[in-house]
């Protein structure tokens, strides 16, 4: 005598219903991901303060520029529907301070240079004989750039964003009854006709191109 095995499968439930708790899940999980690159900054701390070595730098930097990015495009309009800035109304006073500060941060610095967190200047090189110049020898150009994030400014971008996904928590979860009811009413035949669902949550942005492409 056989069984039939047991087991369970992941399909794609692309629906009207969904498309609500599928952004929802989109913004939890930037925000997610905001909390995991300060845990990155924070075992990486204290914060470089110098050029040498390069790396350290090149990596605060790096990730520090991260958190930023994935906290604002949170409120940032495009694919998915956004948080509006109207959701920090009901923060507390420091809540909201510190949600201006970051979304500047992003608007003025991180993915515009609008602001006097950078230093761009042009240096010239030129010898001397005593206290006289004698002529110049080469020009160069000299940048520098603040970082996004500072040490001491962690553990504020933590409490916004446990703020924030303290508020959107309620509506995933409600959200979410509303699709499992939906999703149970559905026959064991239309259950099997979904789609596939992605085996990875991150797709190589080459690959991403390639599908884009494969679609004119």
């Amino acid at each position: 005598m056989t069984t039939d095995r047991e087991f369970t499968l992941i399909r794609h439930f692309d629906t009207d219903e969904a498309e609500e708790l599928a952004c929802l899940g989109g913004i939890r999980h930037d925000l997610s991901r905001v909390l995991e690159y300060c845990s990155v900054l924070e075992a990486l701390s204290p914060a470089p303060i110098s050029k040498e070595p390069l790396q350290p730098l090149l990596v605060w930097e790096a990730v520090s520029t991260a958190c930023v990015i994935a906290y604002a495009r949170c409120f940032a309009p495009g694919f998915r529907r956004s948080l509006e800035h109207t959701l920090l109304d009901i923060a507390p006073e420091h809540i909201k301070k510190t949600h201006t500060y970051f979304i500047e941060i992003r608007n003025k610095h991180v993915a515009h240079s609008v602001n006097s967190s950078e230093d761009n200047a042009v240096m010239l090189e030129f010898g001397m004989r005593g206290m006289t110049p004698q002529g110049v020898i080469s020009a160069t150009t000299r940048s520098h750039r603040l970082i996004p994030i500072g040490e001491s400014e962690i553990p504020k971008l933590r409490e916004l964003v446990s703020w924030v996904d303290g508020q959107i928590e309620p509506l995933y979860m409600a959200e979410l009854d509303k699709v499992l009811n939906a999703a149970r009413k559905l026959s064991p035949h239309e259950l099997l006709d979904l789609g596939i669902a992605p085996r990875r949550s991150f797709f190589q942005h080459d690959k991403l191109l390639t599908r884009r492409r494969e679609r004119r």
